[in-house]
């Protein structure tokens, strides 16, 4: 089939350069950290959303270790139609990962998804994926080890997910939804060595107030079949999240406000919270010991 190919490099500099320029133009765009800022927690916001961490963050890109160049295929047939898009990333050794490829190429009725991952002591790690009708996912997991005689693994998957469709009771006021999920692993190679393939399925309800303060309660049960000889090893899974911490409102009649106290009212709530703590500490003291403690006066 003939094709047409266009390949790019871009050097390690002229990433982080680019970096730098992503960064400048967003601390520069007030109006995209004012509405950020809406979204963020305070802690985030002054982590992330400060224009004068920019010189900060220029120092971490340029100790950050690059160990080549980005690389950038696109392959098109004569008609235009993509045939390979694939990007390397070079990570420098962080996590083990010296390298990343992404490969999408095109299949007669799919797309095939390839990841590799180069690791720092030479072995390699390969995902591929195609995804078939609705959540339906088949491909295969390879390890290469490190070096000419290194070992080889493979297992072939299938992966299916059905999340189900949402249903809402209006007599309990509360949605539920149910889902499944199950995984297949298939070992490839010679069949005396390889262990049987393994399943893996998943049947979960999920189901939670209307009110976004509700907690979410799960019911679940997660089974793992030996398909060679169909034994299997069930666990059943029962939880909720927490509900969100209602904080008591404040009585604004009868609250006090420390800022506007004067100099004597300050000192008068301090010596109240240093008898309250004093009694506190003594009344500890006496339930842990059966020597009664010397009194002793606050401030003394």
């Amino acid at each position: 089939m003939a094709y047409s190919e266009l390949a790019c490099q871009i050097s390690p500099q002229a990433v982080k350069a680019q970096i730098k320029q992503m960064l400048v133009d967003f601390f520069g765009n007030d109006q995209l950290l004012s509405l950020l800022r809406e979204v963020f927690s305070a802690e985030e916001a002054a982590a992330y959303l400060q224009p004068a961490m920019q010189s900060a963050f220029f120092t971490m890109i340029d100790s950050l270790q690059l160990s080549g160049n980005v690389e950038i295929i696109r392959r098109v047939d004569t008609t235009g139609k993509t045939l390979l898009d694939s990007i390397t990333l070079p990570f420098g050794g962080q996590q083990r990962i010296s390298g990343l490829t992404i490969t999408s190429a095109a299949q007669d009725t799919a797309t095939r998804w390839t990841a590799t991952a180069q690791l720092s002591d030479g072995s390699q790690i390969a995902l591929s994926c195609i995804q078939g009708e609705g959540l339906h996912f088949t491909g295969n997991i390879s390890i290469l080890a490190a070096g000419a005689d290194g070992a080889a693994e493979s297992y072939d998957y299938a992966l299916s997910v059905d999340p189900g469709q949402e249903n809402y009771t209006l007599a309990t006021d509360v949605t539920e939804q149910r889902f499944t999920a199950s995984l297949t692993l298939t070992p490839q190679g010679d069949a005396a060595n390889q262990p049987p393939a393994q399943s893996l399925t998943l049947e979960a309800v999920l189901s939670s107030g209307s009110s976004q303060r509700s907690a979410t309660n799960l019911n679940a049960t997660l089974t793992w079949t030996d398909l060679d000889n169909n034994a299997s090893i069930t666990a059943r899974l029962n939880g909720k999240t927490a509900s969100p911490w209602a904080v008591d409102s404040l009585d604004q009649v009868q609250g006090m406000r420390l800022d506007q106290l004067e100099s004597d009212g300050r000192a008068a709530l301090l010596s109240s919270w240093q008898t309250h703590l004093h009694d506190w500490f003594v009344a500890l003291i006496a339930q842990q010991t059966d020597v009664a403690p010397a009194t002793v006066e606050p401030g003394s």
